[in-house]
């Protein structure tokens, strides 16, 4: 912790890992049945893949969309306590559910859509496949930077590219989790 500007807890986002189901997440679904919440405590260990300290219960739930060739599948939460004008980066991790479940190693990496309303979003954000710590899966993370526009702004996550867009296959279950927002560092050249 360095004081109240970088917190040790972060505020901004309620439920990033979906560990309380779909609380707190506005859900537009594709179809009946398109996002789910789901929480694996067997193996494969997800939270461990992604190369959490603690095995304990961290990580192990997680969002599933399946997506549709007619609409896409979006999430949504209100991002909290930013302070306007800060620049902030958001985090998050997906793979294949399918690969997940039969435990294959396929380099797949996974399209999502991101928008924030109320942030000005950097350019330089990226989408990165990697196999995990134990070789057994590749998961995708996905990073960029944001300057806030005001004390909130709202995330929405799509399984579609863009909104005319599909991209990645329909049919493709996509697992998500481990969603972090947080003030980045700027030093005072001034």
């Amino acid at each position: 912790m360095l004081g109240d500007a970088y917190p040790y807890e972060l505020p901004h986002v309620t439920n990033p890992d979906c560990a309380d189901g779909l609380e707190h997440w506005d859900v537009a679904p594709a179809a009946d049945g398109a996002i789910s919440a789901i929480t694996d405590t067997g193996w494969p260990w997800w939270g461990v893949k992604q190369g959490r300290y603690s095995h304990g219960m961290m990580g192990h739930a997680f969002l599933v969309m399946t997506r549709n060739a007619a609409l896409p599948n979006t999430v949504s939460q209100q991002l909290q306590s930013l302070q306007p004008g800060r620049l902030y980066s958001l985090r998050f991790i997906t793979a294949d559910y399918d690969d997940y479940l039969a435990n294959e190693k396929r380099e797949n990496q996974q399209v999502i859509g991101i928008a924030l309303d109320g942030a000005d979003v950097e350019p330089g954000g990226w989408s990165h496949p990697f196999l995990c710590r134990y070789g057994r899966l590749w998961m995708t993370y996905h990073a960029l930077q944001f300057r806030a526009q005001g004390p909130t702004a709202t995330l929405s996550l799509s399984d579609w590219a863009k909104p005319e867009n599909p991209v990645g296959p329909v049919g493709q279950r996509i697992m998500l989790n481990f969603v972090q927002v947080q003030p980045v560092f700027e030093p005072d050249t001034g």
